[in-house]
Parts: structure tokens; sequence; C-alpha cells
């Protein structure tokens, strides 16, 4: 009886196994198909072209320059053959701009202005001069103006449509005035078409504007420096008074100092105030100079902000810029 009743343990001991075991593979199974199924869900997830240049564009009009930029980017990675290509290495240029990424934007420009290249020249849509006239301003901020000039020209060779020259004549004009080559800057203004001139551009008040230049009140940093000999007749001449006073005084007081120390017989004393005054002596030349530099600078920068002033577009800053590009709808 006890051998029965251990074949029947062992019976049921084997088929207790068999259970666990089946259970295992049942869980198993339901695993792999689970994953199975996970794994033709995320197959059906698709990028989409349109969808995703749409949502780097939400973000670029939303002010999300940073963010524009990766979605951008994403989209001219995984749709390199796409229509939309170009205006995506726009927009990102645009974007960079707008963040004072100069560098970067000239890198974004220039690969869209190079996929509109091919033998024969550029391919000039309003959309890749848009990128031109940005790079321009790009190499303006970075101070290499010389660049700036070279591409705007390059555009002009490039192109025969009259409102893409005229608005890149305006631009070479205020390139000019930058760099306050004020004959070269009236040249290329006076270039711009009729039709462009009556077009809003106001080219009739920047010419007067320019034909004041010679009149800029400017002082001669030799004479300034000349006028120096005497301390503070320098900073007398710029009309900076405070300043000549205390050049005045001081360069005194220490060349009575000096001489009054040498008349004592204390010649170490002497010696050493009159290193002392000789560094305030030529640091009044010096500042005198200098200081005629600086007047000639605001003077005429503030010649350059009364002419842009009487522009169509107030100051000729990057974001006004940026307004009226948006604004041709290219």
């Amino acid at each position: 009886m006890r051998k029965k009743g251990g074949r029947d343990k062992g019976t049921k001991g084997q088929r207790g196994k068999a259970a666990f075991f089946l259970l295992l593979s049942l869980l198993a199974a339901a695993s792999l198909c689970a994953h199975a199924e996970t794994a033709s869900c995320s197959k059906t997830v698709v990028l989409d072209a349109e969808d995703q240049f749409a949502f780097a564009q939400d973000y670029f009009e939303s002010g999300e320059y940073d963010k524009a930029i990766i979605e951008f980017e994403r989209f001219i990675h995984f749709f390199p053959d796409d229509d939309n290509v170009g205006s995506a290495l726009h927009h990102s240029g645009k974007a960079h701009f707008q963040l004072g990424q100069h560098a970067e934007a000239i890198e974004a420009f220039g690969r869209h202005i190079r996929r509109n290249t091919d033998e024969t020249g550029i391919d000039i849509s309003p959309e890749v001069a848009g990128s031109i006239w940005l790079a321009s301003e790009s190499y303006q901020a970075l101070g290499q103006t010389d660049r700036s000039l070279v591409i705007l020209h390059r555009l002009l060779a490039e192109t025969d449509d009259p409102a893409l020259e005229d608005e890149t004549y305006y631009r070479i004009g205020w390139n000019h005035v930058r760099r306050q080559e004020w004959e070269r800057a009236r040249n290329a203004f006076k270039a711009v078409s009729d039709e462009g001139e009556n077009n809003d551009y106001n080219i009739k008040n920047i010419l007067s504007g320019l034909d004041k230049a010679d009149d800029i009140p400017l002082k001669s940093p030799g004479l300034a420096g000349t006028l120096s000999i005497i301390p503070g007749t320098g900073y007398l001449y710029l009309g900076r008074y405070r300043d000549a006073a205390t050049a005045f005084l001081l360069n005194a007081a220490l060349i009575g100092a000096t001489w009054e120390a040498f008349d004592n017989g204390n010649d170490i004393l002497g010696g050493l105030l009159g290193v002392v005054g000789a560094g305030f002596y030529s640091g009044n030349v010096y500042g005198s100079i200098s200081s005629a530099h600086k007047f000639n600078l605001d003077r005429k920068e503030s010649f350059i902000q009364g002419l842009r002033e009487s522009a169509r577009f107030g100051s000729f800053a990057g974001g006004d810029r940026i307004a009226f590009l948006i604004q041709l709808q290219y």
C-alpha cells in the first residue's frame, strides 16, 4: 500500500512540475507576443516630412529659435532630398542670426547658397538672396566688412531681378556708410532704380543727408596733441573743461614739487617726482589725442544714426531687416 501511495505521490509531483513548466512556457510566450506587438506598433511610427517641417516652423514663428534649429536640422537629416530643405537651411540660418550666433548663421546660409549653386552659377531666388543678405549682415557683425561687401557684389553679378538688385544696392550703400566711405555709399544708393527709389527707400533723403557728411564737426588729433604741450590745453580745445583744469593743476603741482625738491638739494626725491611728473605729462598728451579720436568717432556715429532715421526702416539693425525679409514672403 505504501508503494502504491508512493507511486501516486510521484505521479502527482511529476504532474505538478509539468504544470509549472507549462505555465512558465505560456508566460514566456505571452511576453514574446507582447514584445512582438510593441515592436510592430513601433514600426508604425512614421516621421512625415511635411509635419516635421511644420513643427520646426512653429518653433521658429513662436521665437523659440534654439528648438527651431534642432528641428530644422532633424528635417534636413531625415529628408535630404525634400523640396523644403533649402527653406529649412535658410530658416535655420535666420534662427542662428536672431540668437546672435553669426558664425553659425553664416555656415547655414552658406549651405543654402551652395545647394543652389552649380557650374553655371547661383540660382538666385528671393529666398537665396535673403540668405546672402543676412550672411552679409552676419559678416558685418563679426567685423568682416570686406567679406560682407564681396558676397553682395556676387549677388549683383548673378541676378537680373530689378527688385533684388535694388535691395542689394541699398544694402551695399549702408555697408559703405558703416565704413564711413561716403562717396561709395552715394554711388550705391544712386544705383537704386527709379522704381526702387519711389518704393519707400527714401533715397533722396539719404543722399541729402550724405551731402552733409563733409560738414561733420571734427577735431584734429594732431592739433590736440600739439596744444597739450601746455598741460590741459588739448582738453580745452576739445571742450572738456574739467579734464583740462585737472590736467593743468596736476601737472603744474608735480612740476613745482620736482623743481622745489631739486632746489633744496633733494635729488632722489626730485628724480622720483620727475619720473611721476613725466608720466602724467605724457598721459596728458596721449589723453588729448585719443579724446580727439573719440570725439570724431562719436560725431560720425551720431551722423550715421541721423542718416538711418531718415531711411525707411530707422536703424539698419539686423532685427529690422529680418522683419522686412519676412514681409517679402519669399
